[in-house]
């Protein structure tokens, strides 16, 4: 049970940074932070995956067929 709460909060904590990026973004001159929103991007990304993982072994703990939600 604790798992599933993890990843939840964990879920809960990706949108959270994604909205505040693109509202960060909105207001900042993106030309001048290319750095950033790359390094940014590829923090995301590798975030995106390990809860790909996490949701596989939640569904197979379950036991029922994982279907890949797109954040």
């Amino acid at each position: 049970m604790k798992f599933i709460a993890t990843l939840d909060a964990l879920e809960k904590k990706v949108t959270q940074i994604s909205l505040l990026n693109e509202d960060i973004l909105l207001k900042l001159d993106t030309e001048s932070i290319e750095h950033e929103i790359l390094t940014t991007d590829a923090y995301m990304l590798e975030i995106d995956f390990k809860l790909r993982t996490l949701r596989t072994v939640r569904s197979e703990k379950e036991g029922r067929p994982h279907i890949f939600k797109c954040n």
